[in-house]
C-alpha cells in the first residue's frame, strides 16, 4: 500500500478501506491540473476521475474495492463533484 502514496497530493483525493486495524485497499481521485498532466481525457470543472485502486492480495475477491468505490464516490459527489470517470 505504501507504494501507492504518490498517487496522493494537491487536486487529489485518497479513501481507505479498513478491516479492524488493517489498512486493506486504498483509491485516489485526479482533477483539475493534477488531471491534466495525463492527458487521457479533459476534465472539466466538478468531474474528477478514479486513477487507482488496490487492495492488499489477501483481501482480493471479499468485495472490498466495490465497496471503498461506493463510498468515496459519494463523498466525492458530496463534495460537490458531479461526474466521476473510471477507466476500466
Amino acid at each position: 500500500m505504501r507504494e501507492q502514496a504518490w498517487y496522493a497530493g494537491p487536486e487529489s483525493r485518497a479513501y481507505a478501506c479498513f478491516e479492524g486495524d488493517d489498512l486493506v485497499g486504498v483509491c485516489f481521485f485526479w482533477f483539475g491540473e493534477r488531471y491534466r498532466e495525463r492527458g487521457f481525457l479533459t476534465l472539466h470543472d466538478g468531474e474528477a476521475k478514479l486513477v487507482q485502486v488496490v487492495t492488499a492480495p489477501s483481501c482480493r475477491g471479499r468485495g472490498f474495492a466495490p465497496a471503498l468505490i461506493r463510498s468515496a464516490s459519494a463523498d466525492m459527489f458530496a463534495q460537490g463533484f458531479v461526474t466521476l470517470f473510471a477507466r476500466v
